[in-house]
């Protein structure tokens, strides 16, 4: 058996581990991040502040003050608890910008980071309602 950092989410049956397992810090940290972004602020029982719940976002006016409250979320919830990744972009996208070729309802997040333990850039991007 060779070695696992966790769990990989969601759960899905492994022969080797019982669950299928994360091998990769990279793909721990991509994880993480995920968790992250989707938890809603309160959700999480023993931490009511962890997550920025973009899910809350959803239904808000698409303006570009939306976006710099996302940004600014985005950015003080990974200071906090993710203080080894470093953001270098957040790009939003929606169905409601013109000429954008998406659905209306659909409010897409990137956001280009560092794995600064790896020295390693990678890009984690969800789209709302949706993956």
């Amino acid at each position: 058996m060779s070695a696992t950092l966790t769990p990989k989410l969601p759960l899905h049956k492994d022969t080797a581990n019982d669950y299928t397992h994360i091998k990769e810090y990279k793909e721990l940290v991509r994880q993480n991040f995920k968790m992250l972004m989707l938890t809603i602020p309160g959700e999480r029982m023993m931490d009511l502040d962890f997550g920025i719940g973009l899910e809350r976002f959803l239904f808000e006016m698409d303006q570009p003050s939306l976006y710099s409250r996302i940004s600014a979320r985005i950015d003080q919830q990974v200071k906090k608890y993710l203080p080894y990744v470093e953001i270098v972009d957040v790009n939003f996208n929606s169905g409601a910008t013109p000429d954008s070729g998406l659905p209306v309802n659909l409010l897409a997040v990137r956001v280009e980071y560092i794995i600064k333990p790896l020295d390693t850039v990678d890009v984690m991007e969800i789209s709302l309602p949706g993956n």
